[in-house]
């Protein structure tokens, strides 16, 4: 498969034809438009901005207008939007040496920001949002199990409207992640062997993030509808930090099945493992686990932290 890609990579970026029909493609091909994103980032990270942005143009035209045929909920369009422009400038921003530890935690504190203002400036898209999500749901659940799961009272149906407003910021965080993480990999491999996994191995949550869990869970228990909806990426954000330092401690030989072993437990018992890896993710940001057990990291992430 890395081969696959490596090819891929470099005839796209030599043959400007090529990468046009891949994110023209891409975009129509459904649950692949955040490839077409990828191919975006990746001409962005290696020829600049102004290659990039006009396969920015060409793939969120065709995004746009594929979407628009099966819009479900309100601000849809806008969100791809959004998407793709989060992505580009990301892209932008990794170019011009940002890190990706610094990029991640960037594109988390932004987030954050964007939910300030909306909460703050905006405050009745959120309520549309979550009426136009249970209309939805109302015409393809039973009555008795759309009552039974949601309540009608006003309160409860407020936090899950901030809730799902958390989820949809942490859905386009993971989404543009996701698309440059697969044009660093290709980077990678055609340019620098191993820099990918170096440089996401150096990845660790920072102290503020810690604080702004503290201070969201604090608030979610209150009912801020900031801190309900600053939640889902706080958790997440500190989550992933918790299983990449656990990695780093429990690797030997085979990384695929220590990684395996991380993830089962969190699909089979998300309730136990996410506070776990959330701790662990917290602890590290203040103790750096790796220089504590240099022995437990061992020779091939000692020079990572």
């Amino acid at each position: 498969m890395g081969n696959f890609l490596q090819k891929q990579g470099v005839y796209l970026l030599r043959n400007k034809p090529y990468a046009y029909f891949l994110t023209a493609a891409l975009a129509f091909v459904p649950c692949a438009s955040w490839l077409s994103v990828s191919v975006i980032a990746l001409v962005t990270l290696r020829k600049g901005s102004y290659e990039g942005f006009r396969l920015f143009l060409l793939g969120l035209a065709l995004t746009l207008i594929i979407s628009s045929w099966h819009v479900l909920l309100p601000f849809e369009l806008p969100i791809i939007g959004l998407t793709f422009g989060l992505t580009y400038v990301a892209a932008l921003a990794l170019r011009m040496s940002v890190s990706l530890k610094m990029l991640i935690t960037g594109l988390v504190l932004f987030g954050l920001f964007m939910m300030l203002c909306i909460q703050w400036l905006w405050p009745i898209a959120i309520t549309e949002q979550f009426e136009a999500l249970m209309v939805l749901l109302q015409k393809s659940l039973p009555d008795e199990v759309f009552k039974t799961i949601f309540s009608q009272n006003t309160k409860n149906q407020s936090l899950l409207a901030n809730y799902l407003l958390g989820i949809q910021m942490l859905s386009i965080i993971l989404s543009t992640l996701s698309s440059m993480m697969m044009a660093r990999y290709i980077q990678s491999l055609i340019y620098y062997p191993g820099g990918f996994r170096n440089e996401l191995l150096t990845f660790k949550a920072t102290r503020i993030g810690v604080f702004l869990l503290l201070i969201s869970s604090i608030g979610a228990y209150y009912h801020y509808p900031l801190a309900i909806s600053a939640l889902p990426t706080l958790l997440v954000y500190l989550m992933a930090a918790g299983m990449l330092v656990l990695f780093k401690l429990m690797v030997k030989k085979k990384e695929w099945l220590t990684m395996l072993f991380l993830l089962v437990p969190l699909i089979i018992a998300p309730y136990v493992m996410l506070p776990i890896y959330v701790i662990f993710g917290s602890l590290d940001s203040f103790l750096n686990f790796p220089r504590l057990f240099p022995s437990k990291t061992g020779k091939r992430f000692s020079n990572l932290d």
